[in-house]
C-alpha cells in the first residue's frame, strides 16, 4: 500500500465489512443465520475500535 496511513488500511479493510452488511440489509433474501450477522457486525467494530486506538495513540505523540 503506497501513501497508506494505518487510518486509511484500517478504513480499507473496514470497507469490505460494512459493504457486506449493507448489502445483507438490502438484500432479496429475507434471512441470513445469526452467525453471519454477528461476524460482520463484529468485525465492523473490533476495526472501528482499532481506528480508535490508532487515533489516539498519534494524538498522544504529537508534539506539543
Amino acid at each position: 500500500m503506497q501513501h497508506a496511513t494505518p487510518q486509511r488500511a484500517l478504513a480499507g479493510m473496514m470497507a469490505k465489512h460494512i459493504i457486506s452488511i449493507y448489502d445483507m440489509c438490502f438484500s432479496d433474501r429475507k434471512t441470513f443465520e445469526l452467525a453471519v450477522w454477528e461476524e460482520k457486525i463484529t468485525d465492523s467494530l473490533n476495526y472501528l475500535f482499532l481506528l480508535k486506538a490508532v487515533i489516539k495513540e498519534e494524538l498522544e505523540h504529537q508534539p506539543d
